[in-house]
């Protein structure tokens, strides 16, 4: 059975146990029948032993011995008894530590993966807002200071004024920094191709600019 109700006998066993924290042993039900076992299963009982165990201050269990014998337990049962509790509470709290730092290692994985998915989100939208707001302001800009010298070329300024083609020079060096900002924080193929295709796009073009010849190898890395 599940649950096994408890007589007034044990109940003061238990709160005797809790005061003393040493084994209860009864020698023979028979000289006290409140302390024969409450479940229909035990009654072949003469003699019982009980220890208790403590989490620290807390009592949490009953380490129990039957037998059919009266007059069974020794000293010898007694102390082994107090050993196998001391044994037994000390593995219970350790399994008991191992699922509190278990769930505090998954709580923190958990964590982390919030983390990394949140500044992965964060580069995503500081890329796009780079891309789609600046670089294009920039590329409008561009575009209106290349109509002004195409305008002074046709008005027969031939060469244009130069301020005009070191701003068009400058706008076009800032589009490009922006650009490649935007690629560094969150590449568009990372979502286009997945993470061991870009892997080999970006070290490809980092071998070509920096003339330093790469070697990649990818296990395991999909196209997630």
């Amino acid at each position: 059975p599940d649950r096994i109700p408890l007589t007034d006998a044990e109940f003061a066993a238990l709160n005797e146990m809790m005061a003393s924290g040493k084994p209860i042993v009864i020698q023979n039900i028979d000289d006290n029948p409140r302390w024969r076992p409450s479940a229909p299963w035990l009654d072949w009982v003469r003699s019982l032993a009980a220890a208790p165990l403590f989490d620290e201050s807390q009592l949490f269990g009953v380490l129990a011995l039957f037998s059919e014998r009266r007059n069974y337990f020794t000293d010898v049962h007694i102390e082994l008894l107090e050993g196998f509790a001391s044994q037994a509470a000390t593995a219970s709290r350790n399994a008991r530590l191992f699922e509190a730092v278990s769930k505090s290692q998954r709580e923190l994985r958990d964590l982390s993966t919030k983390i990394v998915e949140a500044q992965e989100e964060e580069r995503r939208r500081i890329s796009q807002e780079l891309h789609d707001g600046v670089a294009q302001t920039l590329t409008g800009v561009i575009i209106n200071i290349e109509l002004l010298i195409n305008e002074a070329l046709a008005r027969g300024q031939d060469p244009p004024p130069p301020r005009l083609r070191e701003v068009a020079a400058l706008s076009k060096q800032s589009l490009q920094q922006i650009r490649d900002l935007s690629h560094r924080l969150r590449p568009a193929i990372l979502d286009e191709l997945g993470l061991e295709s870009t892997l080999h796009w970006f070290t490809g073009r980092f071998g070509r600019w920096s003339g330093i010849e790469v070697d990649l190898s990818t296990s395991g890395a999909g196209d997630h």
